[in-house]
C-alpha cells in the first residue's frame, strides 16, 4: 500500500510542476519539433537495456525535462535534465546526447541506472525580410 500511496504522491508532484513550469514555445520560440530517444540501462547489467521515443508536443509542453527512475526499488531517485536540454536548444543544437546517474537510492545503496537521452530537434525558419527594390 505505501509503494502505491507514494507513486501516487510523486505522480501529483510531476504534474504541479509541470503545470507550474514555463512552456518551451515560449522558453525556446524558434523550436517546431523535439523527440527524444530515451535508453535506460542498469549498471553492470549489459544487455538489460529499456529503449522508447518519446516525441514533445512543443506548442503545449512544459520547459522541464524530469524522468524518473525505471527501478521499481529506486527511492527519490530521477533524471532531471532541464538545464542540459534547454541550454542545447537555446543553441539551436539539431542533435545532442546526455547521459545521467539516478540520484536516488536503491536497496540500500546508490541506485545503479544510467538513463542516455538522444534528442532530435527541428527549428522554423527565422522569417527573410525582402527589401523593396523602390
Amino acid at each position: 500500500m505505501r509503494r502505491s500511496s507514494d507513486l501516487y504522491r510523486r505522480s501529483l508532484e510531476r504534474r504541479r510542476k509541470e503545470d507550474e513550469a514555463r512552456r518551451l514555445r515560449d522558453v525556446v520560440p524558434g523550436l517546431a519539433e523535439l523527440e527524444f530517444v530515451l535508453s535506460e540501462e542498469r549498471l553492470g547489467m549489459p544487455g538489460h537495456e529499456v529503449h522508447h521515443k518519446r516525441v514533445i508536443v512543443v506548442s503545449r509542453a512544459p520547459a522541464l525535462f524530469e524522468f524518473p527512475c525505471s527501478d521499481r526499488s529506486c527511492d527519490g531517485g530521477g533524471h532531471d535534465l532541464t538545464l542540459e536540454v534547454i541550454n542545447h536548444l537555446a543553441r539551436g543544437e539539431t542533435r545532442f546526447v546526455e547521459t545521467h546517474r539516478c540520484e536516488g537510492r536503491s536497496r540500500d545503496a546508490s541506485c545503479e541506472y544510467l538513463l542516455r537521452v538522444e534528442a532530435r530537434a527541428v527549428y522554423r525558419l527565422a522569417p527573410i525580410a525582402i527589401a523593396s527594390g523602390h
